[in-house]
């Protein structure tokens, strides 16, 4: 939800930066905000996996089918 708000929020700075009712400043700030926001999703999910992937090795429940998940998600 915050890549959506953020990334509505920038496009809607560039048509306001059209029109002239806001400046280039804000429209940076607004693409940075969008982002900063994907690449946040993107370090949790990061996070969540290595965390699973880890959780699930030191209690010694690690499958095969756990590395092959944790490859296709990197693929992806």
């Amino acid at each position: 939800r915050q890549i959506e708000s953020e990334k509505k929020r920038a496009e809607s700075m560039k048509a306001s930066f059209k029109y002239g009712t806001v400046t280039v400043n804000d429209v940076l700030n607004a693409d940075t905000a969008f982002y900063k926001a994907q690449a946040e999703h993107q370090q949790a999910k990061y996070s969540y996996i290595k965390n699973q992937f880890n959780l699930k090795n030191a209690a010694g429940v690690l499958t095969e089918q756990d590395i092959l998940n944790l490859n296709d998600w990197l693929i992806k």
